[in-house]
């Protein structure tokens, strides 16, 4: 009892110190929680977004990922600099844009990583000494700020991907499951963004049926946890990024082919059942490649 209420107030007496204390990680966070709240409120409105516009389990993974890694990197003290960014990005972020909040999200990444490595580099020229255990204290700082700024740039990847190339990012599903169905089948071809099999029924791709929030997702997600669990990239990485598309991209071009083979498999795959399904699977492919994959790209550094 006695020392669980000690580390409780141990941790408020830290929480209350670092809130206390101005720095640029303080000035980050209070930015980081106005963009969390402006992503997250379209979902309680009429016309929430769908998965091609915004997707956002692998956004409020980086987002918590990167806020606890930037509260556990050591602060850095404000300069008027510092100041006069965070009330630009403050007053961007006031603008109601959910594109907006994904840009302020970029540069707040950006800010955070420039900070990180300038404040390593002046340390370098104001002391003597080594500075790798200070770079590495840093790499956490860093590692957010790499975070951030994916989390971003894959939202606005498959926002703008969809809204300005629908067709042919389409076009490209379709011609797969149609070449899919036409070697298992014998019947199968697509036009533009619509494909036939061997059914009486023809099959419209609309944006939630691209594969590529799946993909883009997957790549967000692994990017995010092997930054949180410091690995270092080679050419192991490299192996499971390219897995972990391949298998997004097969999961989704079978859900597609059934669709293609008979107008029950397309009824339920769009049925709350079936999307919930397909919701799974992906989630527990995604996750169990990307947890075994932390493993194999770690013991490359061990060997």
């Amino acid at each position: 009892m006695n020392q669980g209420l000690t580390s409780t107030l141990t941790v408020s007496v830290k929480v209350m110190r670092w809130a206390s204390t101005p720095s640029v990680q303080r000035l980050s966070v209070v930015l980081l929680l106005g963009i969390c709240v402006s992503l997250a409120l379209p979902f309680f409105s009429v016309n929430a977004p769908t998965v091609s516009e915004f997707d956002a389990i692998p956004a409020m993974l980086c987002l918590g990922l990167g806020l606890i890694l930037l509260v556990q990197s050591p602060t850095i003290t404000p300069r008027t600099g510092d100041h006069v960014v965070a009330t630009v990005l403050a007053l961007l972020l006031a603008i109601p844009s959910f594109q907006g909040a994904l840009i302020v999200l970029f540069f707040v990444g950006l800010w955070i990583g420039i900070r990180a490595l300038s404040s390593v580099q002046a340390s370098h020229e104001s002391s003597l000494t080594s500075t790798g255990p200070l770079a590495s204290q840093h790499l956490t700082m860093k590692n957010s700020a790499l975070i951030l700024m994916v989390c971003a740039l894959q939202a606005l990847t498959v926002l703008y991907a969809l809204k300005w190339f629908t067709e042919p990012v389409l076009a490209l599903d379709a011609n797969m499951v149609a070449s899919v169905l036409q070697l298992v089948t014998g019947t199968g071809y697509a036009v533009g963004n619509v494909y036939f099999g061997p059914s009486d029924h023809q099959v419209l791709m609309l944006r939630n049926c691209s594969s590529l929030p799946a993909m883009i997702s997957a790549f967000t997600c692994w990017f995010a946890i092997a930054r949180w669990h410091q690995v270092v990239f080679s050419f192991r990485e490299v192996t499971i990024v390219a897995l972990l598309l391949v298998s997004a991209l097969l999961l989704n071009v079978l859900r597609l082919f059934s669709m293609g083979l008979t107008m029950e498999w397309h009824t339920w795959w769009h049925s709350p059942t079936g999307e919930d399904t397909y919701l799974f699977l992906s989630a527990a492919l995604t996750l169990s490649i990307i947890f075994w994959g932390i493993r194999y790209a770690k013991t490359e550094h061990t060997h």
